[in-house]
């Protein structure tokens, strides 16, 4: 399922809603495996927003949510691109943790693209039974 948003921080919360409202039709997903998948997915929704050409007037972005029972869902990200910005995550730095966040509570993401546009996805197991990653998973 995927869907575009507008390049504005009013968004973030939509893109929460489609993703919970998507899995929520899914079965077997705990709670706070959904939670996780929500968090992440709120990180790249407003790292699309602040940190990508996105933001500019008339910008978008995409979310792509791909599920396959009994194994994983996988959430995509992808933005208007832009030049990278590193940043410092150490000691009272305001940015740089988000996507430590999402490689933490995932068992896999990856970012691809260049200045024009941008890809940023995770994985998340959806079988709580399944072995352990670095997250719970669904």
């Amino acid at each position: 399922m995927r869907r575009m948003f507008r390049g504005e921080p009013s968004q973030v919360p939509l893109v929460r809603d489609f993703v919970r409202r998507y899995l929520a039709g899914r079965h077997g997903c705990p709670a706070a495996a959904l939670e996780d998948i929500l968090s992440c997915v709120t990180e790249l929704a407003a790292n699309a927003v602040v940190h990508s050409r996105s933001r500019l007037p008339g910008g978008d972005f995409g979310v792509q949510v791909d599920f396959r029972a009994g194994e994983w869902v996988r959430v995509a990200v992808d933005d208007d691109g832009g030049p990278w910005e590193e940043h410092n995550a150490g000691g009272e730095a305001e940015h740089g943790r988000g996507l430590q966040i999402v490689y933490a509570l995932s068992v896999e993401m990856g970012i691809s693209g260049d200045g024009s546009r941008r890809t940023v996805w995770f994985r998340c197991p959806w079988n709580p039974a399944a072995p352990a990653g670095r997250g719970p998973g669904c």
